[in-house]
């Protein structure tokens, strides 16, 4: 009922009020909707109402395509495990503000919490071995963005720290400030300013990852791709974050028939808050064979730590075969995934067979969680 009132007509302004306080008063909400009340202050943040797909992709991968024991095959910076990253050229043997590396890091949290305690972690090694070595580094935070500068941490003159040995890696862990929510720390990149003693140098990296906590829990930030300025620019992205062309490549050859001691399993660290409600996931995989002549066949199977959950396909029944050097991408629905803990330790074994035997790349292993805070 559209109720309508004309300017100047103190009649029509009866009748409305008489319609509202029988409307209103007959369950006693006239009372209130008259009453005076204080204001209540409250903030909302959507991922809280509404449903939200959070997108990541695999920073650890796990070859076994030779079978046997599984090799590391990860993110050379994601993880303190002695896999390291190498600049492109050498650092300078005194602070040079156009020498750096720059890590542009995930994104993984929901939108419109807050954010603490949040810590840049730092793995270095010296990049040569004798006494009297060194490497230096100082850090700049940066909004993705923008390329807008944030902060810094340490100065030319006073570094976070120096590593001294080449065989074993140093951790620097400093914390960060000035970011409180979700949505800064979405959108993060860390500058690593490094130098050398004389010889120079192209020192190693180990490590560069940010860790904080929200309400629901702790999160971590990996690198998603690399902007290495030791020399002239040169930005690569992480493999298995998008269809780039920039892919893995099987450490060995996949046989003919399928093996189930010969896959590569991609490790998914979504940081799914807890309390929320998840609501399905799905695997994007996008994969070629290494050859134009090879034909590629996959299935998989979907582990959350050491339990089996389900399969896709069959050694009977692949999930695709492909032929030739164009990837094709695959969205893949794991209605399995359908818990925090699941989601938040989720790895898939990716089974091929190749005819002729033959290596896979793989260029996207994404994991897609949908889910709904309370």
């Amino acid at each position: 009922m559209r109720l309508r009132w004309a300017p100047g007509s103190r009649g029509t302004a009866v009748a409305v009020g008489a319609v509202i306080g029988a409307l209103l008063g007959a369950t006693g909400a006239y009372a209130a909707f008259t009453a005076t009340t204080a204001p209540v202050s409250a903030t909302y943040a959507s991922s809280h109402i509404f449903p939200t797909t959070e997108t990541v992709p695999a920073f650890d991968l796990q070859d076994a395509s030779a079978g046997g024991t599984e090799a590391f095959a990860g993110s050379s910076v994601a993880f303190g495990d002695g896999t390291m990253y190498t600049a492109l050229n050498t650092y300078p043997t005194a602070y040079n503000a156009a020498r750096y590396i720059q890590f542009s890091l995930s994104s993984p949290l929901p939108g419109g919490i807050p954010v603490s305690t949040l810590q840049l972690n730092v793995g270095l090694r010296d990049g040569r071995n004798g006494a009297g070595q060194q490497a230096c580094f100082y850090a700049a935070l940066y909004k993705d963005s923008t390329q807008a500068l944030l902060s810094t941490y340490g100065s030319s003159a006073s570094p976070i720290g120096c590593a001294t040995s080449n065989t074993a890696t140093t951790t620097f862990n400093t914390t960060l400030t000035g970011i409180t929510t979700s949505d800064q720390a979405n959108d993060i990149d860390v500058r690593l300013y490094i130098w050398t003693n004389t010889p120079a140098r192209a020192t190693v990296i180990d490590q560069t990852t940010v860790t904080g906590t929200t309400p629901y829990g702790s999160f971590t930030l990996y690198p998603d791709s690399t902007t290495d300025a030791t020399g002239a620019a040169t930005t690569t992205p992480w493999t298995l974050a998008a269809v780039d062309g920039t892919a893995s490549t099987s450490a060995a050859n996949f046989q003919t028939a399928f093996n189930a001691a010969r896959y590569l399993r991609p490790v998914f660290d979504p940081s799914i808050p807890a309390g929320a409600t998840v609501s399905g996931a799905t695997l994007n995989l996008s994969y070629r064979p290494n050859t134009s002549t090879s034909t590629l066949c996959y299935y998989i199977a979907v582990y959350n730590g050491a339990t089996l959950l389900a399969t896709h396909g069959s050694t009977a029944a692949p999930l695709r075969c492909v032929t030739g050097t164009a990837y094709t991408t695959d969205a893949i629905s794991l209605p399995e995934v359908n818990t925090v803990a699941i989601a938040n330790a989720t790895s898939v074994r990716v089974y091929f067979r190749s005819t002729p035997a033959g290596k896979a790349q793989v260029d996207e292993a994404t994991l897609s969680v949908s889910y709904r805070l309370a």
